[in-house]
């Protein structure tokens, strides 16, 4: 199927921030777009229409989504159902583009946003398709106040996150391409573990032609391992050697990492070092990635969007270092049954690093997660006495007002909505 032939599309997912920025692109092409999400009019069969050249699908529709029932009516309409990544592939193959993929396990949404604003800086004017809002980009309102998670550029750089998941990178066309880590993610794609990952990200650097760059962080064995199956030219960076000048306003040592990554392949796209150095220190940062959202009594709370146990983990350490004095209160949401049970004691291990930590009911994805049977009540458990489990936001912002001692410093964490606790919190008369 050739993209010029596409009149009229549906995205089913649209809401999603990443699916977003994807439905702009096609916009701006000239192609007719709508689409449906849990949160944006529901799913309905009747959605899919016989004028329809092109469904696209968001890699968290299954045979057991909602959404599900407009892809097999589609299917009966002989309509192409393709997916997210599919389209973005297509997008990079086209005459005069340059895919750019970041891909890894963590930090990949932030990466991708520091090489989009150093590429917009030095007047490349590039695509950024992200699956984070960049706060530096007032395209569209997004969900959390200012900044949009994508940009439709002219240039011929299409910058875009690219995930491991359902192996859904192995269907980009990148010719540059930064890798941030390799680690134990996505188990119910990846059930053998990290032998079967590093194999996915195996096949995925093969992707990159001869004339192409792969960059990637040098500190990760299993990531210079991977190198070794690429056709192209490999840069391995080292936190050890930061790019040069850099003094950036974000904290911790994985953000310096990020930049550090996206200053070399922007380097090796063309960018000058001063450029690099100018848009990185001034990078505000995604929205949900260690925002502050206000003090309280002397109580200082923050808001991530961690939903990983190493992810976790790193942010407890940076505020840590933030604020080596204070206490640290953390308000947990784990996002997945599946996922909280496959890495159970790594959750565990993490969560007993705060001094408290409150835990809400674990967010279920609707088709994947019904018959898992782990709770928030048995992670809970497995912490110890510092943890303790809640049924909703509201109770959780309650039992705050109620621990907390001025010099804490409160954290919300999660993929989901559990900053409303911190938000609820602060509110508070």
């Amino acid at each position: 199927m050739e993209l010029k032939d596409i009149k009229r599309v549906h995205l089913i997912g649209i809401a999603g921030v990443s699916m977003a920025g994807l439905a702009k692109v096609l916009e701006v092409r000239g192609i007719e777009v709508n689409g449906c999400d849990l949160t944006a009019g529901g799913h309905d069969p009747g959605h899919i229409t016989k004028d329809l050249d092109l469904v696209v699908i968001s890699q968290a529709i299954t045979e057991q989504s909602p959404g599900f029932a407009e892809v097999e009516t589609a299917q009966k309409l002989n309509i192409p159902v393709q997916t997210r990544a599919w389209l973005i592939g297509r997008l990079m193959q086209e005459k005069g583009k340059i895919g750019v993929a970041i891909a890894g396990a963590h930090g990949k949404t932030t990466t991708t946003a520091m090489l989009g604003m150093i590429l917009l800086e030095a007047g490349l004017d590039p695509t950024i398709l992200n699956g984070g809002v960049i706060k530096q980009l007032g395209a569209s309102p997004a969900p959390d106040g200012a900044g949009a998670s994508w940009r439709v550029g002219k240039g011929p750089h299409i910058v875009a996150e690219a995930c491991e998941y359902e192996k859904q990178f192995l269907q980009f066309v990148p010719r540059a391409v930064i890798l941030t880590n390799i680690d134990k993610e996505h188990l119910d794609t990846f059930p053998k573990g990290l032998p079967q990952i590093i194999r996915a990200f195996r096949d995925f650097v093969k992707l990159i032609p001869k004339n192409g760059i792969l960059v990637i962080n040098g500190d990760d064995p299993n990531l210079r391992a991977v190198a070794k199956s690429c056709r192209c030219r490999v840069k391995a960076v080292s936190f050890k050697r930061p790019w040069p000048g850099l003094r950036l306003k974000l904290p911790g040592e994985h953000n310096l990492m990020a930049a550090n990554l996206a200053a070399h392949l922007a380097h090796e796209l063309g960018v000058a070092h001063e450029a690099a150095k100018s848009a990185l220190n001034k990078f505000q940062g995604v929205a949900r990635r260690l925002d502050y959202l206000g003090e309280k009594n002397g109580v200082k709370v923050y808001d991530d969007y961690g939903h990983h146990p190493a992810e976790l983990a790193t942010t407890f350490r940076t505020l840590r270092e933030l604020h080596p004095k204070s206490r640290l209160i953390v308000a947990f949401q784990p996002h997945q049954a599946k996922r909280t049970k496959l890495l159970f004691d790594d959750f565990v291990k993490a969560l007993k690093i705060p001094a408290m930590v409150l835990i809400a009911p674990i967010f279920k994805v609707a088709g994947r997660d019904e018959n898992e049977s782990v709770s928030s009540e048995d992670l809970a458990k497995a912490v110890g006495q510092s943890a303790k489990s809640y049924q909703d936001y509201q109770s959780i912002a309650a039992s705050l007002k109620k621990i907390v001692q001025r010099g804490d410093v409160v954290l919300t964490i999660g993929a989901t909505k559990v900053n409303e606790a911190g938000k609820q919190f602060l509110s508070i008369k």
